[in-house]
């Protein structure tokens, strides 16, 4: 009665309504059976890939000691042997061990890890102290304060520069980003502008090849001055400003002294001046006259100029050649001579 009882379910009006159990259980123990299976199989599994897994052991190595190397030597014989590498930079006290140089290592020289372990690498920053701040390009005053407003201490020196203006920092010593202690004098490398300049050896040379060797020095071709020379071939140079071997600023000008040919001067036309004025002429034009006259009537229109030249105008002669003139002058006519007759019987 009982077993009946708990098999009678009510319905919706509320008589009993009896069920029959034997199907349904026969599905759940099935469906049971095969979610056994299943979990079991899983399990099997997973339980020998750990197996398998806890079974693959890396070889233990020992740590090579990597400090005498240097910091890319170091990395490649540690990954040679398997190892991770990593490189942290930390300042040091040691002013003889400069950025980069190895100053110790984790784990120790000696120390046995597995293969793929991680190795770390120290490598010095520089020394302990304050960084030099970064002044390249600025004028040196602009430098100079930004360095004493940190607590350094600025020393400009001057260095020439063929790219870099006048005043205008270059860098420092030691380099920007670098440590230095507190206080620490730090020397300011300044522009002076392009280097000083030699004077090539030009003397005794011909003009043309002097200014090639002016250009080639970094200097500028001057004043050039022809000078007359008996004893020089024309066109060879005779004196330097300033002279051969001086030092001077890029772009100086150089002065030059040329043997040049005898110099001449050019005749100029002078018939029909006044003598007087065919001299000024003739000064001027850089000859002498020698002069000449030839008779007129008194009257004479031609009287007191020139009325020939010995040299034709524009001829060119040496300077201060004499160049004859033929002058009209007048001359006076000579009285006719008067003849006295004897007196009778003389």
């Amino acid at each position: 009665m009982t077993a009946v009882h708990d098999d009678l379910r009510r319905s919706a009006v509320g008589e009993p309504e009896v069920i029959d159990p034997r199907p349904m259980t026969g599905a759940l123990i099935g469906a049971m059976v095969m979610l056994a299976v299943g979990f079991s199989l899983a399990l099997w599994a997973l339980t020998d890939s750990l197996a398998a897994t806890r079974s693959i052991e890396l070889p233990s190595l020992e740590v090579p000691e990597v400090e005498s190397l240097d910091l890319g030597a170091a990395r490649s014989e540690l990954e040679e042997l398997g190892f991770e590498v990593e490189v942290q930079f930390q300042p040091n006290e040691d002013p003889t061990k400069p950025k980069g140089v190895i100053i110790g290592q984790r784990p120790l020289a000696g120390s046995k890890i597995e293969q793929g372990e991680l190795v770390v690498i120290l490598a010095s920053d520089g020394p302990l102290g304050q960084a030099v701040p970064a002044v390249e390009g600025q004028q040196v005053g602009d430098a100079i304060a930004t360095l004493q407003a940190t607590g350094l201490a600025a020393e400009p020196v001057p260095m020439p520069s063929e790219t870099i203006r006048v005043d205008e920092v270059i860098a420092t010593d030691p380099p920007s980003g670098a440590r230095v202690p507190t206080a620490g004098a730090i020397k300011v490398l300044v522009s002076s502008g392009p280097a000083p300049r030699n004077v090539p050896p030009i003397m005794n040379k011909p003009v043309e090849q002097a200014l090639a060797d002016i250009g080639r020095a970094g200097l500028a071709p001057g004043k050039i001055t022809r000078v007359f020379r008996d004893d020089l071939e024309p066109g060879t140079v005779f004196e330097v400003d300033p002279p051969d071997g001086s030092a001077v600023p890029r772009d100086t000008p150089i002065a030059l002294s040329v043997a040049g040919p005898e110099p001449t001067s050019t005749v100029p036309y002078m018939v029909g001046l006044l003598q007087e004025s065919a001299q000024r002429v003739a000064s001027g034009a850089g000859i002498t006259l020698k002069i000449v006259t030839t008779p007129v009537s008194p009257g004479d229109a031609l009287a007191g100029r020139v009325v020939s030249q010995g040299v034709p105008p524009q001829a060119e002669v040496k300077e201060r050649s004499a160049v004859e003139i033929t002058v009209a002058q007048v001359v006076e006519p000579v009285p006719a001579a008067t003849t006295t007759a004897p007196p009778p019987g003389g």
